[in-house]
């Protein structure tokens, strides 16, 4: 059996490195991994790696300053406690990762897809733990950082491991993919995500899909209705080599979907009934959006293959935990802010937009403030014009909106706008701060745009006219 890597002893295996100076204990537990001095917790050990803007190897003192019980170093560096010398240590990284993996005997469920792989991911680990004890990836720990470092967290001991895959180029889904190995797959929606590189839908599924070859025993998939429709068009070759688990808001078909007529929401959050194998089961959801709804039938759908009762997953979920940035409800007193800003797409941009019209609230409440779609190469303008023709044709369900960036105000130099519907150029910290003191006293306002565009400053402004 392959040794987990729990233990200064176990990495310098693993890494095949030199210690500068043996550890004191190199028996002693390791607490996690950190490249980052600011969050790096004692007992950690420090990932000296170099990028183009900053030398891990400049931080070995504030490292051990901080409780680094050891740092992984690709040079010889002076430092107050054991370094672990290697060739490289982001490739280190990978090598104890890789074989921490090969050590776990639990369920490993991997969430990939355009939109919504954090907060499905939340979903299903609130949906397991009224049984199983397990670990998720920190926050959006989704690339070749996050991913090693999710797996290093897992424990032996723990029933199930969920890891966020995520992309942005072509070729980076597989390496993530083969380094998890995952038991079980959940494929969310796949749309118009980083066409700058992918191109088109056909290049976004043949990224999101690449990750189901490294698919190992039990080899569950478990897909919406949406994506394998698009898997079957774009990777039809991939598809027959798969029977997956669809879930689906509509078609009484899937396994798992939504009953007929039972989805309703308010500012409070989400009620409807669900379909799981002939099972039915209540939700109720303290968040907002039919596709959170629908994000909650991938978790309910994992949780019925790893033995969890429906009834328990669903108590559980009436207390998930707040997803950052994810349609997060802020109170401000009579004022409620929702904040999707942690980053925007084509799609996932209608959909909040969507969610705020169907709020059962007056119109004359709502105010919508979207910043530019970044990253969609040439079909950049397209995306933005069909954004702005939305919110044309809903005019009179809200009160304002205020369009922030280029793309945006390009878009509306373009069409006939009405009166309520206001562009910024540039996102100013003026810009943002005008824009929040045009909010009323009572109402509801989405923010939505890229990372970054960084609408934190917005939420900042809103939270200070309405708090202080």
């Amino acid at each position: 059996m392959t040794t987990p890597v729990t233990t200064l002893k176990d990495l310098a295996a693993a890494t095949r490195g030199t210690w500068s100076d043996p550890p004191p204990n190199p028996d002693l537990p390791i607490s996690g991994f950190s490249f980052d001095t600011r969050t790096l917790q004692p007992g950690n050990v420090f990932i000296a790696l170099t990028t183009p803007n900053a030398d891990g190897h400049d931080y070995l003192d504030a490292a051990f300053a901080a409780g680094a019980a050891a740092a992984l170093v690709a040079r010889p560096a002076p430092a107050p406690g054991p370094t672990l010398r290697v060739p490289d240590t982001l490739a280190a990284l990978h090598h104890a990762a890789a074989q921490h993996r090969t050590s776990l005997r639990q369920p490993v469920i991997a969430v990939i897809g355009s939109n919504g792989k954090t907060t499905t991911r939340q979903l299903i680990h609130t949906a397991l733990t009224p049984t199983l004890n397990g670990s998720q990836s920190p926050k959006s720990f989704n690339n070749h950082l996050g991913v090693p470092l999710t797996l290093l967290h897992a424990q032996p001991r723990h029933d199930f491991l969920l890891a966020e895959l995520g992309t942005n180029h072509p070729g980076e889904l597989e390496p993530l993919a083969q380094l998890a190995r995952p038991t079980h797959i959940v494929l969310t929606t796949l749309g118009a995500e980083h066409l700058e590189f992918f191109h088109d839908l056909a290049g976004v599924t043949r990224e999101e899909t690449s990750a189901l070859r490294h698919l190992h025993p039990p080899a569950t998939l478990i897909a919406s209705a949406q994506a394998w429709s698009l898997v079957l068009q774009h990777t039809p070759d991939t598809a027959a080599q798969h029977t997956p688990i669809l879930y689906d808001d509509n078609d009484t078909a899937a396994p798992v979907h939504i009953t007929p007529d039972t989805l309703k929401q308010s500012a409070q959050g989400t009620t409807l009934t669900a379909s799981v194998h002939g099972q039915t089961v209540d939700i109720t959801l303290p968040m907002l959006g039919r596709h959170n709804a629908f994000n909650t039938l991938a978790a309910l759908a994992v949780a019925h293959q790893l033995n969890v009762p429906l009834n328990a997953a669903a108590a559980s979920l009436a207390h998930l935990p707040t997803v950052t940035r994810r349609l997060e409800r802020i109170q401000l007193h009579n004022h409620l802010l929702i904040d999707d800003a942690y980053n925007a797409n084509p799609e996932s941009t209608r959909l909040a937009i969507d969610t705020l019209l169907q709020l059962d609230t007056p119109p004359d409440h709502k105010t919508i403030v979207l910043g530019d779609m970044r990253e969609l190469g040439d079909h950049t303008q397209t995306a933005h014009n069909d954004i702005l023709q939305h919110l044309i044709d809903n005019t009179r369900r809200y009160r304002a909106a205020h369009l922030v960036g280029p793309h945006y105000t390009h878009a509306a130099a373009n069409l006939e706008t009405p009166p309520t519907l206001h562009t910024h150029p540039r996102d100013t910290d003026h810009t943002l701060n005008a824009i929040a003191d045009t909010l009323p006293q009572h109402g509801t306002t989405l923010i939505k745009a890229s990372l970054g565009l960084n609408f934190l400053r917005l939420r900042h402004a809103i939270e200070a006219r309405f708090v202080n």
